[in-house]
């Protein structure tokens, strides 16, 4: 697809072929606005679900401790699922988490 540059009507020359906010149609404009209504939505879920992520990481530390005190042979590092559970929320704290 070939693009010729294009001044807009407001003088500034249009490097793309998206038009300016306000030579954007209602239409247009509503679909921006609902993505970027979904886009900050999506940051509140991402928030949410990262900090119950640390509540359960927190919770599976303290629980491994427990083990430990009750069994002292208990190794969290051999207990299969849990701790690849426990290193599966490490990494998504460590990218989504604060």
């Amino acid at each position: 697809m070939e693009y010729t540059k294009k001044m807009c009507p407001c003088g500034f020359p249009q490097s793309w072929h998206i038009p300016h906010e306000h030579d954007q149609t209602d239409r247009e404009k509503e679909i921006i606005e609902h993505f970027r209504g979904t886009y900050e939505e999506n940051q509140k879920a991402i928030k949410a679900l990262a900090d119950a992520c640390k509540a359960q990481h927190d919770a599976i530390d303290v629980l491994f401790a427990k083990l430990i005190t009750l069994d002292e042979s208990f190794l969290p590092s051999k207990s299969g699922k849990l701790w690849e559970a426990l290193l599966e929320g490490n990494e998504a704290l460590e990218t989504y988490g604060e």
